[in-house]
Parts: structure tokens; sequence; C-alpha cells
């Protein structure tokens, strides 16, 4: 199984808030359920994959297991579910930015701007909060956006892995390191510049120096042409 899908894992909470407004009766002991069965059942799946995957191949095993794999049409119908479960999963990366878009586009009362929607729904704070009304229209439109412009950026993208270095070294490194210090600082503004609040310096200063430099000889490797990634898994 590639380290790389269980590292992602860690930059996907931005899906937690969306996903539990989603959800009818939408109590945090009901939301404990749901996550704890949703991560459970896929930790179960890929340790057996894992473990099939060693049983067969042993040391030989790929990273991407489907590329022991032979060609043949078992194979390929495995390689074609696996570029469906790809297909599928794509929705919920649009959802996300979709769904931060829409938020730039509402009033500070949480209704969407009279100029964009007739009905906007209310957004209340906490927990318990409701999901707006969607209009139908702009969110075909943010979805077509989204959809056609990221698809134009993998068809002419020569190499997926600069695409996942440049995602890594700053939006990745940006999400756990900086903005989780930068809200705690912002949250809590007591004894902001106190000693005990060193931890949370510690890692926005540490943050923004790993997003400068990985970001950095992120751009190095592309104008220079040496890059790393091919694409494979």
């Amino acid at each position: 199984i590639n380290a790389e899908y269980g590292a992602g894992a860690f930059v996907c909470h931005h899906n937690v808030f969306i996903v539990y407004t989603s959800l009818a009766n939408n109590t945090v002991s009901r939301w404990n359920r749901v996550a704890n069965l949703a991560v459970g059942t896929s930790l179960v799946i890929l340790v057996f994959t894992a473990i099939a995957g060693f049983l067969a191949y042993g040391a030989t095993v790929r990273g991407n297991v489907l590329q022991n794999l032979p060609d043949d049409l078992a194979s390929n119908l495995a390689r074609l579910a696996a570029a469906l479960l790809l297909a599928l999963t794509y929705p919920i990366e649009c959802l996300v930015a979709r769904e931060c878009i829409e938020e730039l586009l509402r009033d500070s009362s949480g209704k969407l701007r009279t100029w964009l929607v007739a009905d906007g729904g209310t957004l209340n704070a906490g927990l318990e909060c409701k999901r707006p009304t969607h209009d139908q229209t702009l969110f075909l439109v943010l979805t077509l956006l989204l959809v056609l412009s990221s698809s134009l950026i993998g068809l002419l993208a020569p190499n997926s892995g600069v695409v996942f270095e440049l995602v890594g070294g700053f939006s990745a490194v940006c999400l756990a390191y900086i903005v989780p210090a930068a809200c705690s600082l912002k949250l809590i503004p007591e004894r902001r510049f106190s000693i005990s609040r060193a931890p949370e310096w510690l890692l926005l200063v540490f943050g923004v120096i790993a997003m400068i430099a990985s970001t950095g000889f992120s751009l190095v490797n592309l104008i220079t042409g040496n890059t790393q990634g091919n694409g494979e898994e």
C-alpha cells in the first residue's frame, strides 16, 4: 500500500465540517460513530490488501499492488475498478472547494448574496449548524469550473510529480503547521507573546520556513527540469 495514501489522510480534515453538517440529526456522538466506522472499515480493507499483496509477491510487491498484476482480463478489471474509485472520490474535493467559494459569496448574516441567488438559507453558529440552501445554477457553474480547470491542469501537466511536490510543499505544510498555530494565536489572545505560547510560535515559524524551502526547491526543480516523480503511483 502506498504510504502517500495514509499520509494524505492527515490533510483531509477539511472535509469534516461539511460532512458533519450533511448528517441527519448531526450530534457529536453520531458523528463519532460514523467516523469510527468509516475509518475502521478503511483500515481493515487496507490491511487485508497489504497482507494479500505481500503473501502473493513477497519482497517484490510494489507500492501500488496493481502494478504487480499481469496484463490479463481480471487484472485489467481490477485496474478499472481502481480508476472508477478515484473518479468517484474526486467530487469530495470539489465539494470542499465549492463550499469554500460559496462561503466567500455569503454575506455577514450567512445568506448567499442576493445578486447571486434568491433563496440563500442561514448558517447557525456552533456545531449544530444547518446547511444553507444551494442555488442550483450557482452549484452547477462552480462545479463545472472546478472540474474543467483541475482537469485542464492534469492534462497539461506532463509530470504529476511536479503537481504533488507543489501541493505538498505549499498547501499541505500550510494546513499542517501554519494554520493551526495561527488560529490558536488568533483565537486565544491572552498572553500571546508570553513564554507559555512558545510552542505555537515555534510551530508557526517552522511551518513558514518549511513552506518557503519546500516550495522553493519544487519551483527550482520545475524550472531546471530536475523532477523526480513520474506519475506512476
